[in-house]
């Protein structure tokens, strides 16, 4: 049996595709699929299904579309005491076959480009359209979607990583100028691109892409210097081959403005350098507040036990009510026992307050 959710919600067998159901029986389905091989509670599959404002009936549905996924799926669907459980074998699921050979790529993408670049290939191959196809916009999975999501683009950028390792830089500039389109934060991309479009014999347009990465990111993270440098940073290797090396794209009277574009570079990562380290400082210093805070509230907490304590151990001792002082004997002892407590912790408090324990 295979299931898959690398693009439309699809479970097929031996005999061929199985009916399905529904959207909301699917989505049922969808969700034993995330969690296969665990006991998902009935409370858990209601609430994905139907979120914060279920149906007074929303059990004997559920157990409806469960009974009938029972029928398509046979003993894969089980019944447990606390819920149900979806058995799925090893390799019968898409996404766990993606991770496995996006893992087994990635041992290979310095010792051998060649193969990694065919082995991140085969498993993006895998991926058939949006996870989870016409469900995609089910707000109860939108946690594994952006998951798996990510790890596609994480094994996309691996992919044209080892590519450029290859030399087939010319093959894609293309490709990487629609990924930075419409992955805009992301700076491997836009990496990848500027070193593609050097590579290729077009110093000039990698650094315009250089230009429209930095406004890029300036204007949509802010203030996220950290990441603004990871990107300024192949922007300068670039610029230093150019101006250090003999090339037949750039001129000898050119080397030296583009060394000066070298000195500009640096001068902006320093700029980031102290922009990184007063930000620094002042989460440091917000830390430092923040622990000075606690340490005083932890010391009047201190305090207060303090007082308490004895308190605390005599009313354990002889209890809230008695009209005999113990051991002394005294007539009216509850009156006199709390009168004389109740003045010395507000004598106490009003200490710690004068000396601002408080």
């Amino acid at each position: 049996m295979e299931f898959r959710i690398l693009g439309a919600l699809e479970v097929s067998s031996a005999e061929g595709p199985l009916t399905l159901g529904g959207r909301k029986q699917r989505l049922v389905l969808a969700h034993l699929i995330a969690r296969a091989n665990a006991v998902v509670p009935p409370d858990v599959l209601i609430d994905g299904v139907w979120g914060e404002e279920p149906p007074d009936s929303a059990r004997s549905i559920l157990h409806t579309y469960v009974s009938r996924l029972r029928r398509a799926l046979g003993e894969r669907l089980q019944g447990r005491h606390t819920g149900y459980v979806l058995h799925v074998h090893e390799g019968e699921l898409d996404a766990t076959s993606f991770e496995a050979k996006v893992k087994e790529a990635k041992t290979s993408l310095t010792s051998d480009p060649a193969k990694a670049a065919a082995g991140f290939a085969d498993a993006l191959a895998l991926w058939r359209g949006p996870a989870f196809g016409d469900l995609a916009d089910e707000a109860s999975l939108q946690g594994e979607i952006a998951r798996l999501d990510e790890l596609r683009l994480t094994a996309t950028e691996h992919r044209i990583s080892a590519e450029l390792q290859l030399g087939r830089h010319s093959t894609m500039v293309s490709e990487l100028e629609a990924l930075t389109s419409r992955y805009p934060l992301r700076e491997r991309l836009w990496a990848h691109l500027m070193l593609a479009m050097f590579r290729s014999g077009r110093p000039a347009e990698a650094l315009s892409t250089y230009e429209r990465a930095r406004e890029v990111l300036a204007s949509e993270l802010g203030a996220d210097l950290l990441h603004l440098r990871k990107v300024v940073l192949p922007a300068r290797a670039v610029l230093t081959d150019l101006s250090t090396r003999k090339s037949p794209f750039v001129s000898e009277a050119t080397q030296p403005y583009l060394g000066n574009m070298v000195g500009t570079i640096e001068r902006v990562l320093q700029d980031v350098l102290v922009d990184r380290d007063i930000l620094s400082g002042a989460l440091n210093n917000y830390m430092s507040l923040a622990a000075h805070k606690t340490s005083r509230t932890m010391s009047r907490l201190t305090v207060v036990s303090i007082i308490f304590l004895p308190w605390t151990f005599l009313c354990g001792v002889y209890g809230m009510n008695f009209d005999v002082l113990p051991e002394l004997h005294w007539e009216h002892g509850y009156l006199y026992f709390w009168s004389t407590a109740g003045l010395v912790v507000l004598g106490l408090l009003w200490l710690m307050k004068r000396n601002k324990l408080l």
